[in-house]
């Protein structure tokens, strides 16, 4: 404070003597004299003093400045897209999203043994786009089986595509088979695209899509549809689906099948809003749905 009142008279001070010399008196105060403004300017006694409201203000607007740049980088729904890792930072939001609901999955009890795999369904829309984020990293590590990734305003396409040189370590996995990823991600409207599929003898064998949409508050809705070769007799021959939203307080996941054809159709939920798991389950054999909320898991058997 006693170095704040020594600025001030000193100001005063250097100011009066300025106007004894028949100079114009200047002033730290905006104030109208005769009707018209007094210019504003500040005395420098070797060194600049700046009052706290004008630190003050300084400060927000460097705060606004650098929130504005946090939100040029990214999209209004708060993913931080930057250059060359897009798609790491959609999986990671989307991963996010998931496992804030993990603790109570993993906490659900049930004697019921058809209900035992309950804990992997929110793996079912991770797992098949698991390694999307490598393809940021290309050009650092380079490329093989076909690789690519090519960006085109705020879409980015990426993929590979190659034929197995020998047999696989799953049994199922033969030399000559013919495996192709490709998915699109478009980063203005945080929507992705995914398909995987693999060609024995020029026929497919396989096949899995995955759609995956955050909407403007967050929320991700997604849908994933599969069909495997079964590894044995024992288990059956059928397609697979999954038909998810994730907000901020829930998580409901609809498991169905569907007849297994490998060449099976669907409705995408691109650009169709906020669609619930069952709108999306229609026309499928819905198994179960189950819900997170309040940190507690209820699973619905149909």
């Amino acid at each position: 404070m006693g170095k704040k009142i020594f600025a001030v008279l000193l100001i005063l001070t250097i100011a009066f003597s300025m106007a004894a010399c028949g100079k114009k008196k200047k002033s730290n105060d905006k104030s109208t004299q005769s009707g018209s403004k007094q210019t504003v300017e500040q005395v420098s006694n070797g060194k600049e003093e700046v009052d706290e409201t004008s630190q003050a203000t300084e400060v927000n607007e460097a705060e606004a400045g650098e929130d504005k740049a946090q939100q040029d980088n990214g999209s209004s729904s708060g993913i931080n897209y930057v250059s060359g890792e897009e798609l790491l930072a959609f999986y990671t939001a989307f991963d996010d999203a998931i496992s804030k609901f993990e603790q109570p999955i993993n906490e659900y009890a049930t004697e019921d043994f058809s209900l035992i795999d309950v804990g992997m369904d929110p793996l079912a829309p991770l797992t098949p786009i698991l390694n999307m984020g490598m393809y940021d990293s290309l050009e650092v590590f380079g490329t093989d089986e076909g690789q690519y990734r090519e960006k085109s305003g705020g879409v980015i396409k990426f993929g590979k595509e190659f034929t197995r040189e020998e047999d696989g370590f799953d049994p199922k996995n033969k030399k000559g088979d013919v495996v192709k990823e490709e998915g699109q991600l478009d980063t203005s409207a945080n929507t992705l695209t995914y398909e995987y599929t693999v060609k024995r003898s020029g026929e497919l064998i396989e096949r899995v899509v995955e759609e995956v949409v955050m909407l403007p508050d967050g929320t991700f809705i997604a849908q994933v549809f599969s069909k495997y070769i079964p590894r044995d007799e024992r288990i059956q021959d059928k397609g697979n689906a999954y038909f998810i939203r994730c907000g901020k307080d829930e998580l409901v996941i609809i498991k169905a099948s569907f007849e297994p054809d490998v060449n099976f159709t669907y409705n995408s939920i691109v650009g169709k809003g906020d669609i619930s798991p069952e709108d999306m389950a229609q026309g499928y054999a819905k198994l179960r749905k189950t819900t997170v909320r309040d940190g507690k898991t209820t699973v619905e058997k149909y």
